[in-house]
């Protein structure tokens, strides 16, 4: 079976009934890096079922590691960090992050993923970090560097190299 006749498999099962199938199907798409199904992958990300959500979330970010991802996809990635799903949260911060190294930074994103600094969760703290530092926006200099003192080692070592990345002349222009 050609590997178009699978992405369009794949890419049909994103409306299947079953949420585990949607899910698994994003999945797929996202280790793919099937960049055709970016459209249903972005409607997916308002699935009633949030493991569906976040797995489109997650496959938006693995396949902008390769290809930029439609603007379109920042607001509804952007609603996905506020849900209470770890998950969800995780892999919208991861997703954004992805999409921010490819250019299209979803400035909407700034304010809740520092928010998600504080987050309970360690991996959403994690990739909070992470997705501020490819934003390269300068309000994220303050939360990042209070991030340091972060329990997790992980979110340390992300907030440090999040700061790296911002430009020092935003830096000196904010103070």
């Amino acid at each position: 079976m050609g590997d178009a006749t699978v992405s369009t498999r794949l890419i049909a099962a994103l409306e299947d009934e079953d949420a585990a199938v949607r899910r698994n199907a994003a999945w797929a798409l996202g280790n793919r890096k099937e960049v055709s199904a970016v459209g249903s992958l972005i409607r997916l990300l308002e699935d009633d079922d949030i493991s569906v959500g976040a797995g489109a979330a997650w496959a938006l970010g693995s396949i902008a590691q390769v290809e930029a991802v439609d603007s379109s996809a920042g607001k509804p990635l952007v609603d996905l960090l506020k849900e209470d799903d770890p998950a969800a949260r995780r892999n919208a911060a991861w997703a954004l992050g992805y999409m921010a190294k490819g250019d299209v930074r979803e400035a909407r994103a700034v304010e809740p993923l520092i928010t998600l600094l504080a987050d309970s969760d360690a991996g959403v703290r994690r990739n909070a970090a992470w997705a501020l530092g490819n934003l390269k926006d300068p309000r994220a200099i303050e939360p990042l560097s209070a991030a340091l003192t972060d329990e997790d080692a992980d979110v340390k070592r992300n907030a440090a190299w999040a700061i790296s990345w911002i430009p020092l002349e935003e830096i000196e222009d904010e103070v």
